[in-house]
C-alpha cells in the first residue's frame, strides 16, 4: 500500500502530473498495516516457538482495485488513473495467518484506516518539500 499512497500523493501534489499509472487492478494481495506487523513481532517474541515459521499476513485477499480506487477518493478525487501495460504478475497472492492467529494475534487496523493514514503521511511529506 505504501507504494500506491506515495505515488498518489506525488501525483496529487501541485508539482505532480495529476495522473497515477496503474497496471492490472484485477489482482488480489494480502495487506497488513505497519502497526499490525509491529504487533506481530511482539507476539512472536513473547509466544512463538523458537525456530518456527510464521507468515506475517492478514490471510485476507484484497483486490488491488479496492486499494487504488478508495485511495483516489481519499485524496479528493483529484488524480486520474491511467492504465499501463506492466510485467505480468500472479493473480492471487495471500498468506496463511493461521499460526499467528493461534497465538492470539489478529489485525487491528482496517484497510480504510491504513490507506487514509498512509496517504496523509505522504501528503504531509509532499507539502514539506
Amino acid at each position: 500500500m505504501d507504494d500506491i499512497t506515495k505515488r498518489l500523493a506525488e501525483a496529487r501534489h501541485e508539482r505532480g502530473s495529476g495522473v497515477l499509472d496503474v497496471g492490472d487492478l484485477d489482482r488480489s494481495r494480502d495487506y497488513v498495516d505497519a502497526c499490525d506487523a509491529a504487533a506481530v513481532c511482539r507476539v512472536l517474541l513473547e509466544s512463538a516457538q523458537p525456530g518456527g515459521v510464521y507468515n506475517v499476513c492478514s490471510g485476507m485477499p484484497v483486490l488491488l482495485a479496492d486499494v487504488v480506487e478508495p485511495s483516489v477518493s481519499l485524496a479528493g478525487g483529484k488524480v486520474r488513473l491511467r492504465r499501463v501495460d506492466v510485467k505480468p504478475s500472479l493473480k492471487f497472492v495471500v498468506g496463511d495467518s493461521a499460526r499467528l492467529r493461534a497465538l492470539g494475534w489478529s489485525p487491528a487496523y482496517d484497510l480504510e484506516t491504513s490507506l487514509r493514514d498512509g496517504l496523509q503521511e505522504h501528503l504531509n511529506s509532499a507539502d514539506d518539500c
